[in-house]
């Protein structure tokens, strides 16, 4: 029969908390997770997981204080890329939808999503002429071709028609 000592509950813990540690370090590099569950396995002594954890906790903080502050590098749209997506937003050929959409995120573009956004809206207003402008020329222009016939009071509404639409002033 083999002399194993049996494991104690805090040496379990141990084990556990020294893993915790090295597993969830963004400073520690998978050849030294994979060697340290190796070792921490096989280690049977109480007195040695204690120093570890305790080795680990200062090792990880003095490389947690060494590594340079990592601020997000994130430039945000400028006013004027703002100011340049909400003046094509105005364009009729965008779509409601499109505006709701763009200007529900405006404030979250950073500068080269701005710079896509309008590319993007540039693209969409240069290929699509909305159906409304196209019957407002059509209608708008026949309405400009009527009222111009009727414009002397002594001209008939219709042509073989007897009544006279007065406009203006008599």
């Amino acid at each position: 029969m083999e002399n194993v000592i049996a494991p104690t509950p805090r040496a379990e813990g141990l084990r556990v908390a020294i893993l915790e540690l090295v597993n969830a370090s963004a400073f520690t590099t998978p050849a030294e997770k994979a060697t340290a569950a190796q070792r921490i396995a096989a280690c049977q002594s109480e007195a040695t997981l204690t120093k570890w954890y305790r080795n680990t906790l200062v090792e990880l903080a003095e490389r947690e204080e060494a590594a340079p502050a990592q601020a997000p590098a994130i430039s945000y749209a400028t006013a004027s890329q703002k100011e340049t997506i909400i003046r094509l937003l105005n364009h009729p050929a965008v779509t409601r939808q499109m505006k709701t959409k763009c200007l529900l995120n405006i404030n979250r573009l950073t500068v080269e999503t701005a710079n896509k956004v309008i590319a993007d809206l540039q693209a969409h207003i240069d290929t699509t002429t909305p159906p409304r402008r196209r019957w407002e020329k059509r209608y708008g222009q026949i309405k400009a071709n009527a009222f111009s016939c009727y414009g002397s009071a002594a001209q008939p509404a219709m042509p073989g028609n007897d009544v006279a639409f007065v406009l203006g002033n008599n």
